[in-house]
């Protein structure tokens, strides 16, 4: 229990007790090595919002392993999330309140121990709980999936990977990976400032031992390494089992020098070529990962790592089920619908990714995953349908929904432009590509979906901080005269009356009454009697309560 002393009195006492608490990486993780920490990430939050800057917010303030380092880009990631470093809620951020609260909570203060003397003037979060689920909703907001990557290629005709794109991905996406030991060496240093991970490659028998440890001295933060990519395949890594079991041993021996997890040869269904021993089946990447295992009895491996490229989407789900039979965690490093031509058209590649993506993300035997590709060498818009970034680095509408797709425990707040496409869960519905300038959206490439029955709904998870009146604002298509329904909860919120509006500008946006919505979760259903094509919606709050 803190005594009642002035705050600066009290911050000081905190800065000279010689603990830290580390707990899940989050948003207050702020030099990025997965620990929330007082005595590194407090401090830098509190000396930003003191003012100080350059070497002097660094110096004795990183962790050993920091993956963040860079004043800047430190002080760059501190301003982009002001509002949810405004602990207090009174709109502004300042060292004696809200760094204060921080600095306590990143301590393991709790109660009247972490608020006394530490509210701001108008705050309007008063007390311990309410502070405490301001801390936990940013958490969850940090990133709409931990579990969501990109492959993006590096040589070989692939496009690099640059800032602008990872801003681009940045939120929607955790981790990335570009089949090689090293990120191109334009953002090796500033790849995290986005929080992104990525993860090197030790792509077949003849990677360098010595490139991945220099790598890894420089970046202490990493804590996977992938194992060798299609080595069933003889136009990929093209090892027999014997092989990749023969120089494993070399990949254990990085893991345990720098405390990596160890993800398997990546496999899939192959056209054979590559020899395993006891089975007519060469194709079989279990037949591979069998024999592999056999080969290698005893050997760290922490993950097992799954291609998958059927163009139906629970033949997908049936064939990544089948690897749960290692016991292991799966990581899917590479799929999309290419098999037999690939996807025949953009939209059936819109509803594979929306749906597969839906389950990786629920599926618990599922670590992490990446779509296959960010850009292809042919660039956007060339069969199948695989780009999630345009060629001009905006989203594709693949992108879009990709970015789009929360995880389960992902809240949407007021004010926020939510997404059709980003629903927390979707039924009966197809995707659809809006002409640009018709949604009142600044995307490129805007995505709706249209339902396609009256069983057809959507639903979103939403957070109210502050009970009070709101409006539901939506922007719609309207196919047929027809009532739109919106529920709180399983209780009928708002109905709608709408008409044809497909003559002239088809896209209107409807707004209700003042809603009183209490504090706390909620879950918003959107469905409709009719057919009707749906672009976005917004919480706005009113200004009558």
């Amino acid at each position: 229990m803190i005594a009642s002393h002035s705050p600066i009195f009290s911050l000081f006492i905190l800065i000279n007790i010689f603990v830290s608490t580390p707990l899940y990486a989050s948003i207050y993780d702020v030099d990025q090595n997965d620990i929330e920490d007082a005595l590194t990430d407090g401090l830098l939050i509190l000396r930003h919002e003191f003012g100080i800057d350059g070497a002097n917010l660094t110096d004795g303030a990183l962790a050993p392993n920091a993956a963040l380092t860079n004043p800047e880009s430190i002080a760059s990631y501190i301003n982009d999330r002001s509002l949810l470093f405004d602990l207090d809620g009174n709109r502004s951020n300042d060292a004696l309140t809200d760094g204060l609260l921080l600095l306590r909570y990143l301590f393991g203060l709790s109660g009247d121990s972490l608020i006394q003397d530490a509210l701001g003037p108008g705050a309007t979060r008063n007390n311990y709980a309410e502070i405490k689920a301001h801390i936990d909703l940013s958490n969850q907001r940090e990133f709409k999936s931990i579990k969501r990557g990109i492959t993006y290629g590096m040589g070989g005709g692939q496009p690099a990977l640059s800032m602008d794109d990872l801003g681009v991905l940045s939120g929607g996406l955790k981790w990335w990976y570009n089949w090689r030991r090293t990120p191109n060496n334009s953002i090796e240093s500033s790849y995290s400032k986005d929080g992104f991970d990525f993860v090197p490659m030790a792509w077949g028998r003849n990677f360098s031992d010595a490139e991945i440890r220099s790598f890894l001295n420089g970046h202490p933060h990493v804590k996977y390494l992938l194992g060798f990519n299609e080595p069933n395949f003889q136009s990929q890594a093209n090892m027999t089992p014997a092989e990749a079991a023969a120089e494993w041993p070399r990949l254990e021996a990085i893991a345990q020098e720098y405390g990596l997890k160890l993800v398997s040869p990546a496999v899939n269904f192959s056209p054979g070529g590559v020899d395993i021993p006891g089975t007519e089946d060469d194709g079989s990447p279990w037949a591979y990962l069998d024999a592999f295992f056999e080969e290698c009895d005893g050997c760290q491996v922490d993950y097992i790592a799954v291609h998958g490229y059927m163009r139906s989407a629970n033949a997908f789900k049936a064939y990544v089920e089948k690897f749960e039979r290692y016991g292991k965690p799966i990581w899917v490093t590479e799929w999309a619908a290419v098999d037999g031509g690939g996807a025949p058209n953009l939209q059936s590649q819109m509803s594979f990714l929306s749906d597969t993506t839906r389950w990786l993300e629920s599926n618990d035997s599922v670590f992490r995953y990446s779509w296959f590709i960010a850009r292809s060498r042919q660039g956007y818009g060339q069969a199948p349908f695989n780009d999630i970034l345009m060629d001009n680095g905006t989203l594709s509408p693949l992108g879009e929904i990709y970015t789009s797709i929360p995880s389960n425990d992902y809240p949407y707040i007021p004010e926020e432009i939510i997404e059709a496409e980003g629903a927390h869960q979707i039924q009966g519905f197809v995707y659809d590509q809006v002409p640009a300038g018709q949604t009142e959206d600044f995307s490129q490439s805007e995505v709706s979906i249209t339902s396609q029955n009256n069983s057809a709904y959507v639903e979103y998870k939403i957070y109210i901080e502050f009970a009070g009146n709101y409006h539901l604002n939506l922007r719609l298509s309207s196919l047929t005269t027809n009532t739109l329904k919106v529920d709180l909860n399983n209780r009928n919120l708002w109905s709608l009356n709408l008409w044809n509006t497909t003559s002239g500008d088809p896209w209107k946006t409807f707004s209700s009454d003042g809603v009183f919505l209490d504090k706390g979760n909620h879950v918003v259903r959107v469905y409709s009697d009719g057919t009707f094509a749906f672009n976005w919606f917004k919480i706005s709050k009113s200004s009558i309560n």
